[in-house]
């Protein structure tokens, strides 16, 4: 590069082989060609040396953002935090209270020595809670991790609402009536609806606590059940249940008897179900023996039993009558009656009739009728 520089800052005096460029006044001149070129060349190098400034300055930018990233992201997360525990909390002052009504339910289950007015009370206020712990929950603030999990505990709430209603009527329905078949089968699903809202809510407690352990809140979902043996609406649970709240003199007082089985002495020996009609072997007279029932929940005394017989050739009537003396609430007594003769040869109608006992609404099953002939 210098002879490059020396040659074309020459003189064309001095450029050829023999040409002769000694003077003082032009080495001068060439070696202030070669300062130069020197001060250009530490220039240059000078320039060069700015990349790694940039490099620098663009990792402290770096560094920056990751700084405000972290920042920003922490906050975030204590933010999130503190909603998964608000929620938490809010979630757990809703299990105390469905906790507190359930222990209230179950309390009914042990005490049959309350009045009518009574039990009535404390249901509706099983009742009423219930719905109000639906307009609570609806009012909770959900997290967004919170929303797939949550769906199950409104849904567990709205359930053991509905099947307390629907206990409370049923319930009632049970001590009024004196068969009780159709009223336990409502109660029996009335419970089933709480039972599968203590599913739901077990669920809903699996799926809740996954969520907060995964964001690591450290905080709880409590345990909440209702029903603590779900054997309870098992119909022969209920129906013994049932029982029991009839026996009870101030709940709300039911007389009622009925026949719950008859036979004849001689028994039968055929039976034509569609003329309903059956037929005797051949007997002077006849005994009746009747099954009768308290299906009230008040012990009755003096129960009549009255039988009639007659036939299709003769209007006139016969009749026995006896008395049962004592008959204690749920309790049977069988009483035989005879002296009755029929007519061999036709149809011969039994009637018979217990009852009714004093203030006893439902009547139609204390009287059966049994046709039969002999040959």
């Amino acid at each position: 590069m210098v002879n490059h520089l020396f040659k074309s800052r020459m003189p064309r005096a001095c450029r050829g082989a023999n040409a002769k460029c000694g003077s003082p006044r032009l080495i001068g001149a060439v070696l202030e060609k070669l300062k130069y070129s020197k001060k250009s060349m530490r220039f240059v190098k000078r320039r060069r040396r700015a990349a790694p400034l940039r490099l620098l300055l663009l990792l402290i930018l770096i560094l920056a953002l990751v700084y405000l990233v972290g920042l920003i992201g922490g906050r975030f997360d204590k933010r999130k935090l503190k909603d998964l525990r608000a929620y938490a909390a809010s979630v757990e002052g809703i299990a105390s209270k469905s906790n507190k009504i359930a222990t209230d339910f179950n309390e009914l289950w042990e005490s049959t020595d309350l009045s009518g007015t009574e039990l009535r009370k404390r249901l509706d206020s099983c009742v009423k809670r219930s719905g109000e712990l639906i307009e609570e929950c609806g009012k909770v603030e959900v997290p967004r991790e919170m929303k797939d999990a949550h769906v199950y505990l409104p849904l567990c709430l709205e359930l053991r609402a509905k099947g307390l209603s629907s206990y409370k009527l049923a319930l009632f329905n049970a001590l009024k009536d004196i068969d009780v078949e159709v009223a336990s089968s409502q109660i029996a699903l009335a419970l089933k609806d709480i039972a599968l809202a203590d599913r739901a809510y077990s669920l809903y407690r699996v799926e809740a606590q996954g969520v907060l352990e995964k964001e690591g809140a450290n905080v709880s979902i409590p345990a909440s059940t209702f029903l603590t043996d779900e054997t309870v609406y098992e119909k022969t649970n209920l129906i013994n249940y049932i029982k029991r709240l009839k026996g009870v003199r101030e709940l709300e007082e039911i007389h009622g008897v009925a026949i719950t089985a008859l036979s004849t002495q001689p028994e039968q020996e055929k039976y034509d179900p569609a003329r309903r009609l059956a037929e005797l072997p051949r007997s002077e007279e006849i005994m009746v023996v009747i099954t009768v029932e308290n299906q009230g929940n008040q012990d009755e005394r003096d129960i009549p039993v009255v039988v009639t017989l007659k036939s299709e050739i003769d209007p006139r009537e016969q009749r026995q009558e006896t008395k049962i003396s004592s008959l204690l609430s749920g309790e049977t007594e069988t009483s035989t009656i005879g002296g009755l003769k029929p007519v061999a040869g036709v149809v011969n109608l039994l009637t018979v009739t217990v009852g009714p006992v004093p203030n006893e609404k439902y009547t139609r099953n204390n009287v059966r009728e049994f046709k039969f002939t002999m040959p």
